[in-house]
């Protein structure tokens, strides 16, 4: 599952967009949804869309984090983050989306 935050996570998920206005988690396969990494980066190959904003804009994303499961509750796992390339503001009516594409996908890199 792909998370948002208005900052740093840090290491336990801290930071994340309000579950208001119709943001959740966004789900994605981890068994065919990722380019195989190469030279210790991969990149989503199908498009991840989060929900459409209903009701109003969300708080602005800088962030995105890597969970095992969709509940915030305790069972679930806060596994890696990183900070996005540009900060994404989603106003109401519109979904976050990053496109299975070079131009468009969510690229991980672990140093």
């Amino acid at each position: 599952y792909i998370s948002l935050h208005t900052a740093d996570p840090g290491d336990t998920g801290l930071n994340e967009l309000p579950a208001t206005n119709g943001y959740a988690r966004a789900s994605h396969t981890t068994s065919t949804g990722w380019n195989a990494v190469s030279g210790g980066s991969t990149s989503n190959s199908t498009s991840i869309t989060f929900n459409a904003a209903s009701g109003g804009d969300w708080a602005e994303a800088q962030y995105f984090g890597i969970w095992n499961d969709l509940s915030s509750a305790l069972v679930a796992n806060f596994v890696a983050y990183g900070p996005l390339a540009s900060n994404i503001t989603c106003t109401d009516g519109d979904a976050v989306q990053f496109l299975g594409s070079a131009s468009g996908a969510l690229t991980i890199t672990v140093t």
